[in-house]
């Protein structure tokens, strides 16, 4: 879809950053022509729009979550993209401001602009004097979709003050249609609601034109039923956590710096590793030296520059394979990605590349963090919301956003996994998908509050 300058921007193709990266997991790779275009990196550019929903905006599939630079969105804007998704906590508004500064360049109807308010919800002046100031930071007179943001309960979901705010936004024509948008839960000890029961609740509450969740193909079973719930309701699917394997090359490096006898990037000693060392040296590092050698084979023949690139466009052509997702969301940090991640647009796995997706899962799932699972955090004797911990620490680590995610891990209440340091780990037997929860913990502390 092109759109409509107002002015000219003086924008020029600007040279990408190549991304490099180490050690991804990997499996026995399809030799499918399907995967092999994900070495290009010539302009690309979206090639597929879907309907989002009952909204009838015709989506590119492909958005924009989180804008971070004005170079970047403008960029995006030019290769097809006209879905944006920020918030009022992001970068304390920055987000937002950024956003609203370039699309005044553009034809404002030509994009879908989503915006969330976090609760608590105070009242409904509360919720509607939020909801206004990011209109003011947006500098728009409206937005397209007001998002309640990190619905814990299914109670947040039918939130009174909410619902009785985005009415009168919609009377007044500030917002058009309402959204909801969960990662799971933050509560201590057991969750008073799951994921699905959340989700379910939102899609089956009537109110919400829009869900935002996680789907990826080592987060799949619930996340079906909930899009498939939203397709019978003509309700739009906008997909966050994409990518599940982006971060592990970082844990490959810290693999082989153990190996070597030498600290974890990071901090801390040897000694707080001991209890994992054998899992490390036995299967973790074993695993990854012959996997990330076959993906390096593989790429190396097909001319692709970028292992991580190579996965990520995996990543996304799973969930582009699902015709009941109306767009994927992913945070864009350099041209580099631009390039790369676009080039899945358009695009599905083909069959051949089904066997790929299944290692990944019996592989990299012993390493992943299910959003929204929280079956662990009962185990958990200082209450930690342990879940939402992993969720910070992947943003940290998979989409780079250092600051923010080191300012949400700080706002915690109570404790953090600095506890974990000196914890015998009692959430590591009660993970039921066997993830070395106690280990990732203490990563995820050195990340957020000393890295």
């Amino acid at each position: 879809m092109e759109n409509s300058r107002k002015k000219s921007a003086g924008m020029s193709r600007r040279n990408f950053l190549a991304a490099t990266c180490t050690g991804l997991l990997t499996a026995r790779l399809p030799k499918a022509a399907a995967l092999q275009e994900s070495a290009s990196t010539k302009a690309a550019r979206i090639e597929a729009f879907r309907m989002l929903g009952r909204t009838g905006f015709k989506a590119s599939d492909i958005g924009c979550g989180t804008p971070i630079n004005e170079g970047l969105v403008r960029r995006l804007i030019e290769s097809g993209v006209n879905v944006f998704d920020t918030s009022e906590i992001y970068y304390r508004g920055q987000s937002e401001r950024t956003l609203g500064r370039v699309l005044k360049e553009f034809d404002r109807k030509s994009f879908f602009v989503m915006t969330k308010v976090f609760p608590p919800y105070e009242s409904e002046q509360d919720v509607y004097s939020r909801a206004t100031k990011s209109l003011e930071r947006l500098d728009m007179s409206y937005v397209d979709g007001l998002i309640l943001q990190n619905a814990e309960s299914v109670e947040i979901v039918t939130n009174k003050a909410f619902h009785a705010a985005l009415a009168r936004l919609k009377n007044e024509g500030k917002v058009r249609y309402g959204g909801l948008a969960c990662h799971g839960t933050a509560w201590s000890g057991k969750p008073k609601n799951t994921l699905e029961e959340i989700l379910m609740t939102g899609v089956g509450d009537g109110r919400f034109d829009v869900v935002l969740l996680a789907y990826n193909f080592l987060h799949q079973e619930m996340s079906r039923k909930v899009l498939g719930a939203c397709r019978e309701r003509n309700i739009g699917t906008v997909i966050i956590k994409s990518n599940p394997v982006s971060k592990y090359s970082q844990l490959a490096q810290m693999a082989e710096q153990i190996e070597k006898g030498s600290v974890p990037e990071g901090g801390g000693t040897l000694e707080e590793y001991k209890e994992y060392l054998p899992w490390i040296k036995d299967t973790l590092i074993p695993l990854m030296k012959e996997q990330s050698g076959r993906v390096r084979d593989y790429t190396r023949d097909k001319g692709i520059v970028s292992e991580d690139a190579f996965m990520r466009d995996v990543a996304i052509r799973f969930i582009l394979s699902n015709p009941d997702v109306g767009t994927v969301l992913y945070t864009f940090e350099n041209f580099g990605d631009i390039e790369s991640v676009l080039g899945a647009s358009g695009k599905t796995l083909e069959a051949a590349g089904r066997p790929l997706i299944d290692e990944y899962q019996r592989g990299l799932g012993r390493l992943y963090c299910r959003p929204g699972c929280a079956a662990c955090e009962d185990s958990c004797p200082h209450g930690l919301p342990i879940n939402t911990i992993m969720r910070y620490n992947h943003y940290r680590m998979a989409q780079g956003r250092e600051d923010y995610a080191a300012e949400m891990y700080a706002d915690l209440p109570g404790l953090n996994a600095g506890v974990c340091q000196s914890c015998e780990g009692y959430c590591g037997p009660a993970c039921p998908h066997q993830v070395p929860v106690p280990l990732l913990l203490r990563l995820a502390h050195r990340n957020l509050a000393l890295g």
